[in-house]
């Protein structure tokens, strides 16, 4: 599972490539660090986990408040399969800044892979009190508390979800399926359609059924 779109980390490659001001006075040594960084989200990109992971780290070792590289780092490690060493990149981003919602989301997307969603759910509760409407930590959080059995936490996470964004599939998916499950079929069959033609799988194979 991606925790974070490829758009998203490649943005934050070209803001560390691009910005040499952004968190201090450039110098020789920044500047290698950025570059460092654009090879490392470049292996990203492609794939390519591991050049990702030795890219990142090296700028981590020598400067782990170069922005996002902790965070990137983690993200790297879960391409690699690898939740432990992602996990430990994240709380360390934590560390550092707390009110970092993205890491919060991504430990959340960790502990559902780990089939924890209580320990997932308060992840994502913690990622939304500090971005409160962000689509993705409504959508993890809506089917986390679904795992543990709140059926109207889900629904109201969900239905938020889909109140910020309607063309979100997986939300539209999630939030019909669980329609549907509670009673209210003609709801959920007109959002399982809006996921599919939005681009969901899931919905779509559900409507073949």
């Amino acid at each position: 599972m991606r925790f974070l779109p490829l758009l998203s980390l490649m943005l934050v490659a070209f803001i560390a490539c691009g910005a040499t001001t952004y968190y201090r006075e450039a110098s020789p040594e920044t500047d290698s660090l950025q570059v460092w960084f654009c090879r490392a989200a470049a292996c990203y990109g492609s794939g390519d986990a591991t050049g990702a992971i030795n890219w990142f780290a090296h700028v981590a070792e020598i400067d782990p408040l170069f922005p996002g590289v902790l965070y990137n780092l983690g993200m790297a490690h879960s391409l690699a399969g690898d939740t432990l060493n992602a996990g430990a990149c994240f709380r360390r981003q934590l560390d550092m800044q707390p009110e970092d919602d993205a890491s919060w989301r991504a430990l959340g997307h960790i502990a559902m892979q780990g089939r924890r969603p209580h320990d997932a759910l308060m992840c994502y509760r913690n990622a939304l009190l500090l971005a409160p409407d962000e689509p993705a930590g409504l959508l993890g959080a809506g089917r986390a508390a679904y795992l543990t059995g709140d059926i109207a936490q889900a629904l109201e996470y969900l239905e938020h979800g889909h109140a910020i964004d309607a063309e979100d599939a997986d939300i539209a998916c999630s939030l019909g399926l669980l329609y549907r499950e509670t009673g209210r079929e003609e709801e959920g069959r007109v959002l399982l359609e809006l996921a599919a033609r939005l681009g969901s799988r899931e919905a779509f194979e559900f409507l073949r059924q």
